[in-house]
């Protein structure tokens, strides 16, 4: 028995904590001062969606006003909007200045520490699979300090670490489940099915790879589905927003057009880098 200091968990814990810290520490200049993006490469969509896309006036994602990001995303941020009026900020109409900017740093709080929890999330399944140091890379890398608080990776990220964990256990239904959910907060797990059909058609594992595909299904349409019927144009927003939208801010074809260098039909251009 090699005692703590020979166990990855805490290191691991520990070095996520310094990392959230750092990119905490980051954020502090914007949080004073919405012109400091660019000095500072501080930009967070969190307060600023929270306040263009309604949420400051009590709009709920979907129903009430358009939203850039996929379903779960859109329910965690009107999570935390309603834990910003239960720990006493204000989201309605004809607000002051001063309540719309205490409701907004509450909810950048809010979401900060929520983005943390998953982030932990993510370092706790790790820990959990066959090469447990890898938390520690995870935790120490410098993603985290430079993007942890752009949007809500975290959530995605947290629900992948879960898909990963899971297929580990050879809970291949399960790791589907997770998948679904981590695509229905943004896109990008589901390019994780190729590499993992590949892998289970050439070891000839073709029943966990359906239960993987069944799981994946289910979870998303059961996000997904919901509010599809509710609301058809707003679920639909999603979709044509990304596909039409140009350069935009903490991108790199941003940064190309602040140089006057313009990329045509930058959203086609990134998905095909992506895939």
């Amino acid at each position: 028995h090699r005692g703590i200091w020979f166990s990855p968990a805490p290191w691991a814990y520990l070095t996520l904590t310094l990392s959230w810290l750092i990119v905490m520490a980051r954020q502090i200049p914007c949080q004073k001062a919405s012109d400091q993006y660019l000095p500072w490469m501080c930009y967070s969509d969190i307060p600023v969606l929270y306040y263009w896309r309604g949420l400051k006036d009590g709009q709920i994602p979907f129903l009430q006003t358009d939203l850039e990001y996929p379903v779960l995303t859109g329910g965690f941020m009107e999570l935390c909007r309603r834990l910003v009026m239960f720990l006493g900020g204000q989201s309605a109409p004809g607000l002051s200045s001063e309540a719309v900017s205490h409701a907004t740093n509450l909810f950048f709080g809010v979401n900060a520490l929520l983005l943390f929890v998953l982030m932990g999330v993510l370092i706790w399944a790790h820990l959990r699979m066959s090469r447990p140091w890898d938390a520690l890379l995870i935790a120490a890398s410098p993603a985290i300090w430079t993007a942890g608080l752009i949007n809500w990776d975290a959530l995605v990220l947290a629900c992948t670490g879960l898909a990963f964990y899971a297929w580990s256990r050879k809970k291949s239904f399960w790791a589907g489940v997770w998948l679904g959910l981590g695509i229905a907060a943004k896109l990008y797990p589901g390019l994780l099915l190729i590499p993992l059909t590949v892998v289970c058609v050439r070891a000839n594992r073709i029943k966990p790879l359906l239960l993987a595909y069944l799981g994946t299904a289910v979870s998303w349409l059961a996000v997904n589905l919901p509010v599809y019927l509710l609301t058809p144009e707003g679920w639909l927003n999603f979709w044509t927003f990304n596909r039409d939208r140009g350069a935009d801010l903490g991108s790199l074809w941003y940064a190309l057009s602040l140089l006057q260098i313009d990329v045509d039909a930058v959203s086609r251009m990134v998905a095909v880098l992506m895939v």
